[in-house]
């Protein structure tokens, strides 16, 4: 029997796929490693596209308005924009590393050294509460003992953990200049993507429809479009939501005299940054520092963090980041849960725009079966309960919901 050419391909490409296959169940160790070595190479071009997309934002406004409010041509204005945005979003990031960070460092020492004096006085005010209601202390002789022997495995652990923070430190700064090579790769990357972004659209494009039907490749294109679309506008959401969340704690701490409230302000607002979450763990975070100073302060700034909250999870965030990716505040409050589960604080980030992406497109499939099947939503909201429970004539319940 003889084989035309399209068999015998077939047969060939099948045969490499066993090896293929064979080798890569012989070898399941290779494939984490593998997968790893390719991501460590291509991180600092990761870097460099998440570095380009939120420059993008930024650089899109300015460059706009330059074509529009004076005469200078494509190439210039591209290049001053991306300036400008790498200008404003590398002078924030300095602002928190020397403003906050310091701060930060300095009431984290105040602390460490006003701690011990806290609990020494705790366990004064329970010893003297105890003498004063002798019934109690009968009940509950050995309250000072195991009070005493938790604060002292209180401060040895404490003192490992400090230890231990310490450590950490050095590594962080073994593990610096690595960090400083990909960053710098990664910027000078998305330089030249931001640069030439227009012929590279071009370039995946004339791939695209050179590999794929038209069709398909059109669907890629608008699926693309549509994300970058609302991802970007997440961003702007976000950032926006940063900006209001440290405003209204700055004013209120300011309003009741409470100390850090610059540094606090704004770490609050780069903590909105993380959907729901941020504001919490900011405020915990917050608390703490401002128990170096006053215990009473601390939980009066909890409350007045607790209402400030409220007010912005149930009303500013839905509104303005809701609004910005098309996402119910019920669903945005899903997505950052789930995120947090799967990927930590960059899945809470990520997953409120991704979430916001597959619901509009769901929602699209929706409305489309529904148009096929002829289907009027408005019905669905009267219907009567003739399925569940059918009278024997065969008519529908009259009651309906």
């Amino acid at each position: 029997m003889k084989l035309d050419k399209q068999t015998l391909r077939n047969l060939l490409l099948l045969l490499c796929g066993v090896i293929a296959f064979n080798f890569l169940l012989n070898n399941l160790h290779v494939i984490p490693q593998t997968f790893e070595f390719i991501f460590n190479l291509l991180i600092p071009f990761i870097i460099g596209g998440v570095i380009a997309f939120i420059i993008n934002v930024p650089m899109k406004k300015i460059e706009h308005l330059l074509l529009e409010k004076t005469s200078i041509n494509e190439k210039v204005a591209r290049m001053i924009s991306i300036i400008l945005a790498l200008v404003i979003v590398i002078g924030l990031v300095v602002f928190v590393v020397f403003l906050v960070v310091p701060a930060f460092i300095g009431a984290l020492s105040d602390l460490a050294s006003t701690l011990p004096n806290i609990l020494n006085n705790l366990a004064e005010q329970v010893i003297d509460f105890l003498e004063r209601y002798p019934a109690i202390s009968d009940q509950m002789g050995s309250i000072e003992a195991s009070f005493n022997n938790m604060l002292e495995r209180f401060m040895e652990g404490f003192s490992g953990s400090m230890s231990g923070i310490v450590g950490l430190i050095f590594g962080l700064l073994n593990s610096t200049i690595g960090t400083i090579f990909n960053v710098v790769v990664g910027v000078v990357f998305a330089i030249y993507l931001l640069l030439a972004k227009e012929s590279l659209k071009h370039q995946i494009k004339k791939v695209l429809f050179a590999i794929m039907p038209v069709d398909k490749a059109n669907y890629i294109l608008d699926f693309w479009t549509f994300t970058n679309h609302v991802f970007s506008q997440f961003l702007v959401g976000q950032v926006l939501e940063g900006f209001i969340n440290g405003g209204l704690f700055f004013v209120t701490m300011t309003i009741f005299g409470f100390p850090y409230r610059i540094v606090i302000s704004v770490f609050l607002g780069f903590a909105a940054l993380i959907p729901y979450f941020g504001a919490l763990i900011g405020t915990v975070v917050a608390a703490l520092l401002i128990a170096s100073q006053s215990i009473s302060q601390a939980l009066l700034f909890m409350v007045m963090a607790t209402i400030i909250q409220q007010i912005d999870g149930n009303i500013i965030y839905p509104r303005v980041v809701g609004n910005q990716i098309g996402l119910p505040a019920i669903w945005v409050l899903v997505a950052v849960t789930i995120g947090a589960s799967l990927w930590g604080v960059v899945g809470m980030i990520v997953m409120v725009p991704l979430a916001s992406v597959l619901f509009a497109l769901f929602t699209m499939w929706v409305n489309r079966r529904l148009e096929k099947r002829n289907i009027d939503v408005t019905q669905l909201e009267q219907r009567k309960m003739g399925y569940l429970f059918p009278k024997k004539d065969g008519s529908q319940d009259d009651h309906t919901i």
